[in-house]
């Protein structure tokens, strides 16, 4: 079916502004994710430094937990010392060192424990120190990429808003209601492809034509239609207007 307009021109002008406003939000839509990529970037890196310093908080919690028996296994040692001084009978001598030996092993272990917290402590404060850092140097980069990011979004935002105006310039010029409608369902139901250019082809001796759309081959009365001055033809497939 074809579909002659003295406004073909301007139709046509209407499908090129809106591929460049498709465009212009496409590119907008990369930059916000380039945006969520480095704010999740520096959240994640934020959260390892966290999760560090509760690892740290815990090992200084536990150092301090085993100083305490430490001091209470040191004050039972010290308190039996002095029983033993005073102890008169064989048996209760025997039961007082065997005490004291098991407290003196207990208190190895535990002295043990904090010697290796101690080290547990100074590795985590040495990786906390590097990542405090990296937390730093990324935010310092998210920064300084958010500003740009943003500025590039505020400029694509105003020029969609001056290729908007210049559409409805135009789609108010033309006054048939018709075939503004026409084009603005396309525009809608095709992704914002409505108007496309046949594709011409060489075929030996023969040229055919497709619509670039869907790539569904003209047929002759279709590819006589085209070739009018001011003529679209409506694709028999996706119903686009194809013009040459």
């Amino acid at each position: 079916m074809e579909l002659s307009t003295p406004y073909f021109e301007k139709v046509i002008k209407i499908q090129e502004i809106e591929t460049n406003i498709l465009k212009e939000k496409k590119e907008i839509l990369s930059l916000e994710e380039k945006r969520k990529s480095v704010e999740d970037k520096f959240n994640e890196i934020s959260n390892e430094l966290l999760e560090l310093e509760n690892e740290m908080k815990n090992l200084m919690i536990q150092k301090k937990e085993n100083e305490i028996i430490l001091s209470e296994i040191e004050e039972e040692i010290k308190k039996h010392q002095a029983e033993l001084n005073q102890a008169k009978k064989e048996e209760v001598y025997k039961a007082l060192n065997l005490e004291i030996e098991n407290n003196q092993k207990r208190k190895d272990e535990i002295e043990t424990k904090i010697i290796m917290l101690i080290d547990e402590i100074e590795n985590k404060n040495s990786k906390i120190s590097e990542k405090r850092k990296e937390v730093l140097e990324n935010k310092k980069i998210k920064e300084e990429t958010l500003k740009l990011v943003e500025k590039e979004i505020e400029v694509r935002k105003n020029k969609i808003e001056l290729l908007e105006s210049e559409k409805k310039e135009i789609e108010d010029s033309i006054p048939d209601n018709n075939l503004k409608n026409k084009v603005k369902e396309l525009l809608k139901n095709k992704n914002g492809l409505a108007i496309v250019k046949a594709d011409v082809i060489q075929n030996g001796t023969k040229t055919e034509y497709y619509c670039s759309g869907c790539k569904m081959k003209l047929n002759a009365s279709d590819v006589n239609s085209i070739k009018k001055p001011n003529t679209f033809v409506i694709c028999q497939n996706c119903s686009r207007m194809i013009h040459i």
